[in-house]
């Protein structure tokens, strides 16, 4: 899928994207993220012809037998001509849950997150009745906020087929008395182990050398489609005594851009590899690790982006994370939550 498709599958129905580890599935209002490691996390939206506030519901669940579910709330912060609603409330505040117009009691809020996490009664209640067709609504005063259930029943069963929770009494969605001991174990965090980059500036190429690498460093021109734009450059930076790490604008849009970058040799045979062409930066952290990111809205208000990081170890970049902060359902500036498929510790290369 080229960029272009890309972005428009974010900007209409949300993110809908091939990850290299774990799993990502989204349907309807609901969508779940698992990690690398075996976590999942599940998220509920309020549906796109929601005329009221918005709300979010995000379900976690280890892998591991007889693990704890944990589940917490978040409120949108971006309100209609009423302008925002918490300038006079107190610091934290209780909102009802209602389901199929009955109390399931309240959940605290803090003024500042918006966010407030369910009792464990609470939580069972909802995954309980989410396997039929269900009206969510919470209450503070006048103000209500409605978290549709469309999507939720797929969604779990997902989570519970990826972790193998199928029929036994700890699952999601088709409980059973099936043993726990063939669900999924978690799986430790990978350790990448990045190597400081050497006088990591940026160098100017002689003249010879460059016309030859940009003789060879070329890619689809429907995929990059602004790589010919007038002052579009190369860039060169340093990585090491022998590599180079090459940039240079791949494409632009409404509210996205994404760079090509490329490890080469500092002398022929060139030898590049392309490491991305939806890159957005190339920084050197205080240790002088070297990270290539992508970081891509969703839609242009930034309620939802998808991103992913590579760092250094030496020899190539390394994929280090890979992960969304949901669907754009207008909850928070700069994402819901954080959804990662992959994740890993950076450690430098002793």
């Amino acid at each position: 899928m080229n960029i272009k498709n890309t972005l428009l599958v974010w900007f209409v129905i949300g993110f809908q994207f091939l990850v290299a580890y774990g799993l990502y599935f989204q349907h309807n209002d609901w969508e779940v993220a698992c990690d690398n490691t075996n976590f999942c996390r599940i998220a509920g939206y309020s549906s796109e012809e929601n005329e009221g506030y918005n709300i979010s519901l995000l379900i976690s669940r280890k892998a591991r037998a007889n693990t704890k579910i944990e589940a917490k709330i978040q409120i949108g912060d971006f309100w209609n001509d009423e302008g925002k609603i918490w300038e006079s409330l107190p610091s934290m505040f209780e909102i009802q849950m209602f389901i199929n117009n009955k109390s399931y009691g309240t959940i605290a809020i803090g003024k500042v997150e918006l966010t407030g996490t369910l009792s464990q009664k609470q939580i069972q209640s909802l995954l309980t009745l989410l396997k039929e067709d269900i009206n969510i609504v919470f209450k503070y005063k006048n103000y209500t906020w409605h978290l549709s259930d469309k999507g939720a029943s797929a969604v779990l069963l997902k989570a519970d087929t990826f972790q193998k929770y199928i029929g036994t009494k700890g699952a999601f969605y088709k409980k059973g008395f099936k043993s726990e001991k063939s669900v999924l174990e978690p799986k430790p965090m990978p350790t990448i182990y990045a190597k400081p980059t050497f006088n990591a500036k940026e160098v100017t190429m002689d003249l010879k050398y460059r016309k030859m690498i940009e003789g060879i460093l070329l890619l689809d021109k429907d995929e990059c489609f602004d790589m010919d734009e007038e002052g579009n450059k190369y860039e060169f930076y340093n990585l090491s005594f022998t590599k180079l790490v090459v940039s240079k604008v791949c494409w632009r849009g409404a509210y996205n851009v994404g760079i090509a970058y490329w490890v080469i040799n500092k002398k022929p045979p060139f030898d590049p590899i392309l490491i991305t062409t939806e890159g957005t930066d190339y920084y050197t952290d205080k240790n002088n690790i070297a990270y290539i990111t992508e970081r891509q809205k969703g839609r242009g208000i930034g309620d939802c982006w998808y991103y992913k990081d590579y760092v250094w170890n030496g020899k190539n970049f390394e994929l280090s994370l890979e992960s969304t902060t949901g669907l754009c359902r207008a909850i928070a500036a700069g994402g819901a939550w954080s959804l990662p498929t992959f994740i890993s510790e950076v450690k430098i290369k002793p």
